[in-house]
């Protein structure tokens, strides 16, 4: 008597072969399904397997590879019994088993099973050279054209890049094609009937689990890494069922997104060391990713910018423009020209500092050309916009110091005639220099523009000074004055006279800095003549600019004249 396992998914079928079976002294187990089959073998292995070809999910066909597969199972001796001996000869022909049976009438294929198990390796021999029982049986058209649409189905999704698996209540595949199989880095018979325990990792498992069991997640893609004989691989799973919670098998296709993500990594790297603003959105406008130096420039969290409008992030007076520009791009549909515009606009930042960027607005559209949404590469130009109004600003007072410059040296022109006029075009001609040469728009080092200026002199000059820059506003009237004075000397018979220049800056108790200017052409005697300087010459002109006060010493041998004024005016 034999040890039999019979599977067939007609349970009134798989019920009388059984019983016929027990009744000829046979122990019998029973299997409705492949997977259930391979359970019953793992639990104890049986001398015979009598299997049905055609039975969803693992078919007869797989459950015979899979025992193959499994050298511990080489001893078990296999029989098809299929109702399909007729009408698919190509199935047929590549099914590896010891004996096929026709499946037909229950009593003919009862007595071809018991002499099959009474004399097996003699029936063995003739089933090498035909089928038993396909006498009485006739082929169906309607058989064969369900046959044949299965084999060009199972052809289709065998030679599709993605993997497709199908898993039971119990968590066990019991279908897959060969990219899944290639995707697992296992074969067939490896595979089918395990459960997802058996393949991957159990951190990996249990983010499966979650996913497979939470609604909510249900609709969304999950990424499972893999690891295999060859190296990890990420692997993008999505159900193809999922509208079907009820449904007792569960469809997933998987997609290798390996190379994909490497590729995004790497430019996401690059987006993100770069400089520039990058972010994008979706039709709608709402922001659907945001560069790291997208959260630094603004001064929010990924979470806080990611599903937000970029109009939320963007000042008043630029918004129309930039709503301009996006609609552009949505309705340029194929347009060629990716870049719709290159602007100006300003963004509001967190900390309500507002930023002038330079963005350029561009579409983002799939292979058939169709506009998925909007890029947006903003360059920060706040540093530059401010460095050009500072110089708006500079040169505007460049030009109105220049024109009450010229207007002085016109007053000047008119009060001392035009013999010394020369003098004072070219002392204001040095401070210019000098200004051009400090590269400021503000201010000028005393010392070269001292040692300039004393050399336009008709006499020898000494100067001293502490004071290291002079501004604008006090260069050109003390200039003018240093000058005024010291040309004077040279009309005097004799020797001229030495000259000193001194300009010191001091301050008082109270902590008031103010400016000394003295000028000294001779020795004055002790008893010589103190008087206020005139406001009507051109020295007092210059006092007046200066905003200070001055006074001369004077007497046939020499004069001194000092001016002071106070810091307010450096």
């Amino acid at each position: 008597m034999r040890d039999v396992l019979v599977v067939d998914n007609d349970q009134d079928i798989l019920d009388l072969l059984s019983l016929g079976l027990r009744e000829l002294g046979h122990t019998v187990r029973t299997a409705s399904s492949g997977v259930e089959a391979l359970r019953a073998i793992e639990t104890a292995v049986p001398e015979v397997l009598i299997t049905d070809l055609v039975m969803p999910n693992i078919s007869g066909e797989k459950l015979l590879e899979i025992v193959r597969a499994v050298p511990q199972w080489s001893s078990i001796q296999t029989i098809v019994l299929s109702g399909v001996a007729a009408e698919a000869p190509a199935l047929r022909a590549r099914i590896r088993c010891d004996i096929y049976i026709a499946k037909g009438p229950i009593s003919a294929t009862l007595k071809y099973l018991a002499d099959c198990l009474d004399h097996f390796e003699k029936m063995t021999e003739l089933g090498q050279s035909d089928i038993l029982g396909l006498d009485g049986i006739y082929s169906r058209h309607i058989t064969r054209e369900l046959l044949e649409f299965k084999g060009e189905v199972d052809l289709i999704l065998d030679n599709i890049s993605e993997g497709i698996c199908r898993i039971n209540q119990s968590l066990e595949l019991v279908w897959i094609n060969r990219a899944f199989a290639r995707l697992m880095g296992r074969s067939e018979p490896e595979l089918l009937g395990r459960q997802l325990a058996a393949i991957f990792q159990p951190f990996e498992l249990d983010s499966a689990l979650l996913w497979l069991q939470d609604s909510s997640r249900r609709d969304r893609p999950l990424e499972i890494t893999l690891d295999r004989h060859d190296g990890s691989r990420v692997v993008r799973a999505e159900l193809l069922d999922a509208e079907e919670p009820d449904y007792p098998f569960t469809t997933i296709l998987w997609r290798d997104v390996t190379d994909q993500l490497l590729s995004e990594e790497r430019y996401e790297n690059i987006v993100e060391s770069a400089g520039d603003m990058v972010c994008a959105v979706d039709t709608e406008g709402n922001l659907t990713y945001v560069s790291r130096s997208s959260m630094d420039v603004l001064g929010f969290t990924r979470e806080q910018m990611i599903n937000r409008p970029i109009w939320d992030f963007v000042a008043s007076e630029s918004l129309s423009a930039l709503q301009k520009d996006f609609q552009g791009c949505i309705e340029s549909g194929g347009a060629a020209a990716a870049t719709v515009s290159v602007r100006e606009l300003e963004l509001n930042r967190a900390d309500g500092q507002p930023r002038v960027m330079e963005i350029r607005v561009t579409a983002l559209r799939d292979r058939a050309d169709r506009t998925l949404g909007i890029r947006l590469v903003l360059s920060d130009v706040t540093a530059r916009h401010q460095l050009e109004r500072e110089r708006e600003h500079l040169l505007h007072e460049i030009n109105h110091r220049v024109r009450n410059n010229l207007q002085l040296l016109v007053s000047l022109a008119r009060i001392g005639g035009t013999e010394h006029l020369q003098n004072r075009i070219e002392t204001l001609g040095e401070v210019f220099d000098e200004l051009y040469r400090e590269k400021s728009f503000s201010q000028v080092q005393t010392w070269p523009l001292l040692d300039r200026i004393l050399r336009l002199a008709p006499v020898a000059a000494e100067f001293e000074s502490n004071v290291p820059f002079l501004s604008m506003k006090v260069a050109v009237p003390l200039s003018l004055f240093i000058i005024e004075i010291i040309r004077k000397p040279a009309a005097t018979p004799g020797d001229p006279p030495r000259v000193q220049v001194k300009l010191l800056k001091r301050t008082a108790r109270s902590g008031r800095v103010s400016m000394i200017l003295t000028i000294q052409c001779g020795d004055p005697e002790a008893d010589a003549t103190v008087e206020p300087i005139d406001s009507h010459s051109i020295a007092g002109v210059l006092v007046q600019q200066l905003r200070g006060r001055g006074r001369r010493v004077f007497s046939p041998a020499g004069e001194i004249w000092t001016v002071r004024f106070t810091s307010e005016n450096l």
